[in-house]
């Protein structure tokens, strides 16, 4: 909605949107917290269904997706993702991949399964800027 503030018409900043897929309430509520205090708004899924629900059904900006989830694992959550956006000839989300358990070769398992990046957790507040910087254009 435009605003005219004396003779200049205004239009509001959109804020870019973020969905953050974290089954453990803690991490959840810490990321979400980061990542709003970053002047994103954010939506949460706790498990790989529900993410693939909210992803399918609304725009993000971005998905940090963690690797371990009940259900649905990360990897294969980003896999239905992105057959959804194929066959939907839909923009490709930047997926970010967050994991507590880095071990060697998860990075490169990350990104076979469609994810664009990779973050270990715990992870520090100007980590996830640069991360956010390189993956969401300016608003």
């Amino acid at each position: 909605m435009k605003q005219d503030v004396g003779s200049i018409t205004v239009e509001p900043i959109s804020r870019r949107k973020i969905l953050l897929v974290e089954d453990d309430p803690l991490n959840q509520e810490v990321a979400a917290g980061m990542l709003i205090h970053q002047g994103y708004d954010v939506d949460a899924a706790m498990d790989g269904h529900v993410a693939i629900e909210k992803a399918c059904s609304i725009h993000y900006d971005l998905i940090f997706m963690d690797c371990q989830l009940p259900t649905l694992d990360g990897l294969e959550v980003c896999r239905v993702i992105r057959d959804w956006e194929s066959q939907q000839q839909r923009q490709r989300t930047p997926v970010i991949a967050m994991t507590a358990c880095a071990m060697k070769g998860d990075r490169e398992r990350c990104l076979a399964a469609g994810m664009d990046d990779y973050l270990s957790k715990p992870f520090a507040l100007d980590t996830l800027a640069t991360m956010l910087e390189n993956w969401v254009p300016a608003h």
